[in-house]
């Protein structure tokens, strides 16, 4: 074991593989190797060919990347993750994991023996039948885990744990999340990515709901080739240039009132910054609640800079459905707490205009959060296929497989 150094973390993202190492220590953190290599475009629409793509790639990243050390810490795909709530009578004596394996059984009908599941306890209750426990389930194929298990081998790593991507999005932000007051803090996480979006309600440090919904950079690449006339590849190109997308803020303000939104976003932000209050304003980088200061960087973006590109409203309905079904889930378990803010990361929340029209669509306060935001002016370290001088909020995955604990 390398003294000082945290494992290496690996993000099988659908865009990209990614590989980071930091050193330990959150508060003063720095970053000792970061490599990145993207997904070939027929690879893209393919999850498990796209998987082994990347099992076998991984060896030369990180060899030539110049990490230290074997251990790896790695974040399953999430196109490839089940993620469900699940209600489970709590039987004394039985294993939750066993429990939760044998309702999904029941629901989905898959075998037990066949997948690896993750339960995870967020809320209790007690009715005629005994206890019952509201359950996010992760699992995943067994099979893909041996498949990643005998990667690690091939290329002589030692993988000390393997994660859902939900669970490293949440302790990414652990270090601004610890003061007494924030113990009632409800974050909404908002991961956008190229094919899923993952979504996250933390009360504080903890879970309390986890979804993935079928929506990504790639649901606007259709959208654009479709309006254009054009393939994907072309689509996406367009799209990361600027032509192909930025919501009116008149659309988003519209899907806001019909939903029927009984609290303002100046009512929902209460206590929290100033740059937080704002219902519109996100900033690039994340607000260090202890301090009561935004990071160094962090600077409001008007709607009206951002309001004049071609708009793909139509394509973003369904993604905010999606995302109101959740809160209004999140609203039925736990009556009376609302979601104080609205955290946007991944690789398309680079896109400030997609995330300020979900964020007033759903009447929340947000911010586009950039993960490595702690580590500014400890960048300047060997890279392959990132910059490190500029914001990444697409590396909140493999910045918070860094502080997960090393269970399996």
């Amino acid at each position: 074991m390398v003294a000082n150094v945290r494992p290496i973390t690996v993000d099988f993202g659908a865009a990209s593989l990614k590989a980071l190492q930091i050193t330990a220590g959150a508060e003063d953190a720095s970053v000792i190797a970061a490599a990145a290599v993207d997904t070939p475009d027929h690879l893209r629409d393919d999850p498990p060919a796209r998987f082994q793509h990347q099992l076998e790639a991984l060896g030369p990243l990180l060899r030539k990347g110049r990490f230290r050390g074997r251990r790896v810490v790695c974040a399953l795909p999430a196109s490839m993750t089940f993620t469900q709530h699940l209600q489970t009578p709590r039987i004394n004596g039985v294993p939750l994991a066993q429990a939760v394996t044998a309702e999904l059984q029941s629901q989905l009908g898959c075998d037990p023996a066949k997948v690896v599941v993750r339960p995870l306890v967020v809320r209790e209750t007690t009715a005629e039948q005994g206890r019952i426990e509201e359950v996010v389930c992760f699992a995943v194929a067994r099979d893909l885990v041996m498949q990643l298990i005998g990667a690690c081998k091939k290329h002589r790593l030692d993988l000390i744990a393997a994660h859902c991507q939900h669970i490293a999005l949440v302790r990414a932000f652990d270090h601004i999340t610890k003061r007494a007051s924030d113990a009632d803090l409800n974050s909404l996480y908002v991961d956008i990515g190229a094919e899923r979006t993952k979504v996250v309600v933390a009360r504080c440090k903890d879970i309390v709901f986890a979804r993935t919904i079928s929506f990504g950079g790639a649901s606007l690449d259709e959208a654009v080739a479709q309006s254009r006339n054009c393939h994907k590849a072309e689509a996406r190109a367009r799209r990361i240039a600027g032509e192909g997308f930025a919501p009116s803020p008149q659309r988003a303000a519209s899907s806001s009132a019909a939903r029927g939104g009984e609290t303002s976003p100046e009512g929902e932000a209460a206590g929290l910054h100033p740059a937080l209050r704002a219902p519109a304003p996100l900033a690039t980088t994340l607000e260090d609640r202890r301090m009561g200061n935004p990071v160094p960087g962090a600077e409001p973006v008007p709607l009206s800079d951002v309001a004049t590109l071609p708009t793909l409203e139509q394509a973003l309905e369904p993604v905010v459905d999606e995302l109101a079904m959740c809160l209004r889930h999140h609203s039925k378990l736990f009556p009376g707490s609302a979601i104080d803010r609205a955290i946007f990361v991944g690789g398309e929340s680079l896109n400030r205009a997609l995330c300020q029209h979900i964020a007033k669509a759903l009447r929340l306060p947000g911010q586009i959060a950039d993960p490595l935001a702690p580590l500014l002016g400890r960048r300047e370290a060997p890279s392959q296929g990132v910059d490190l001088a500029s914001a990444q909020p697409g590396w909140a995955t493999a910045f918070g497989l860094s502080f997960c604990d090393e269970e399996r």
